[in-house]
């Protein structure tokens, strides 16, 4: 996958970009493969930080750990830029981890296999991971390219992609600077000063099951190849989601009783595919396909840019346990009454999305059933309403809810000096940049809470398909985003 070196350097991925910043982007390029032989799963980034901790020691610079898993080094400002302010670059080190229904790849142990077509990166029917291992890479390319800079903090938070959980342990100590670039944002030529807070909820309970008898039939049936998308980014696009998809299937059965589910994996996530074993009377076998084939076309007609495909199988019946049929429609019934896309539009800034809420997780098995949604918004009371409703819904059916993270919303300046300087960086090389505020979380809502009056950013190269199986990084945008960072450390000194 690595190109030789001497290829590396003469590669320009952007003509209109620096010869620096295309120098640095087939850096960045090589540090991003390293890493994908990385596993890095959310909660689970040993792996990763002893891959950081050996980098930082191979390359001399101090380096540090806090007891949450966050990990940072500090590198020494070059020659002639002793006196510049400190900035931190900044950017997750955990992904989301989903794969093809023909995968099973074992995220905990096994890295990602990235493939890279001209100027397009993706990975081997799995996510990429360049949310936000591209960030990462990104950085450590900046220090190690032998280009001028004042002294700079990288600091790589963990668990990001699972509720922002690293960024809320961080100790306000480790952000010692006035200034921050994050590296997280998936559109060339945009700037972030604000994203929405959010809510992860997971509603739980454990069900007595029933032996499925004699005159009852099992089934299986599968969702598949749904657009899927970022629960954030996409959710205005109205996607399928695979645990809306089944429960509209299966709700219009009558009598069922589900056996197993299995639907999303990740909370911030549109869920991609999806299948359901479930009981029913063999006498009601024809009624339950024609009640299914029905719903499957209201979902056709309904998501017109989806290409579903949907499988319904007879399974083997012995020894299966399944739900009551009184337990089974109350978990439908949940299921059913999350709320699951739009809920609200900004009034204050046209296009952006004030409020919204995504079903990422819906998993039965053996009667342990969960299901979990991720809320946005960049209105507190919006997501506080949403974590009523939920909680008093979820105890209707005497399933327990619990808050898996909450964090605030980033309420950023539009005016800082810092997003001043960055739109005159992107002028330097004919672009007139984008001011953005964003429908989702980024580590800035955190900071911004531990450090007043910290001046952040955030940017980075066009990534689309994130979280889902069709990531795709599109390498020539990262040229234009290094001659941004470069241009930033470069004149903080004037701020």
């Amino acid at each position: 996958m690595e190109a030789p070196k001497n290829q590396c350097e003469q590669k320009v991925w952007r003509e209109s970009a620096s010869d620096v910043a295309n120098r640095l982007t087939s850096l960045t390029v090589d540090e991003f493969v390293k890493l994908c032989a990385v596993p890095r799963p959310g909660f689970h980034t040993e792996k990763c930080l002893a891959y950081f901790q050996a980098w930082a020691e191979e390359h001399g610079f101090e380096h540090f750990r806090d007891d949450y898993g966050n990990f940072w080094m500090d590198v020494p400002a070059t020659e002639g830029y002793e006196n510049y302010p400190k900035v931190i670059l900044q950017a997750h080190m955990d992904m989301v981890c989903v794969a093809t229904s023909d995968n099973d790849i074992d995220f905990m142990t096994q890295g990602i296999t990235p493939i890279i077509n001209g100027n397009k990166m993706t990975a081997d029917r799995t996510s990429l991971g360049a949310d936000n291992g591209i960030g990462v890479a990104a950085a450590l390319a900046v220090v190690t390219g032998g280009v001028g800079h004042g002294p700079i903090r990288c600091l790589f938070t963990a668990d990001e992609d699972v509720g922002l959980h690293g960024a809320a342990a961080l100790d306000p100590a480790s952000l010692d600077s006035d200034y921050l670039i994050n590296i997280d944002l998936e559109e060339e030529n945009q700037v972030c000063y604000s994203c929405a807070g959010n809510l992860r909820a997971s509603m739980k309970k454990t069900h007595e099951t029933v032996a499925v008898g004699a005159d009852e039939t099992v089934f299986e049936l599968k969702v598949d190849n749904l657009l899927g998308g970022h629960s954030g980014m996409d959710i205005h696009r109205n996607r399928l989601n695979g645990a809306v998809a089944l429960t509209t299937m299966v709700k219009a059965i009558e009598g069922v009783k589900l056996v197993e589910v299995k639907a999303g994996a990740a909370f911030n996530a549109i869920s991609q595919n999806g299948s359901m074993k479930f009981a029913v009377e063999t006498a009601k076998v024809e009624a339950m396909k024609a009640a299914v084939a029905a719903a499957q076309a209201q979902l056709v007609e309904a998501y017109p840019l989806e290409k579903m495909e949907v499988a319904l199988t007879q399974i083997c019946a012995e020894g299966v346990k399944a739900l009551t049929v009184e337990d089974s429609a109350a978990l439908l019934a949940l299921v059913d009454y999350l709320p699951q896309g739009v809920l609200a539009m900004s009034p204050k800034i046209e296009g952006l999305v004030q409020t919204s809420s995504n079903i990422g997780v819906f998993q039965l098995a053996d009667g342990a059933a969960e299901v979990g949604t991720s809320s946005r918004s960049c209105v507190t009371a919006d997501v506080d309403q949403l974590e009523d409703n939920f909680r008093a819904e979820s105890g209707k059916y005497c399933y327990e809810m619990s808050v898996m993270s909450k964090y605030p919303g980033w309420d950023g300046d539009p005016n800082t000096p810092l997003l001043k300087l960055s739109e005159k960086a992107y002028k330097t090389i004919g672009v007139e940049a984008e001011l953005v505020a964003i429908h989702a979380g980024l580590e800035p809502s955190w900071f911004s809470s531990k450090r007043e009056g910290m001046q952040m950013i955030c940017l980075g190269p066009t990534l689309t398909g994130a979280h889902t199986t069709e990531e795709t990084l599109h390498i020539d945008t990262l040229a234009p985003t290094m001659d941004v960072v470069l241009y930033c450390l470069q004149h903080v000194n004037e701020l």
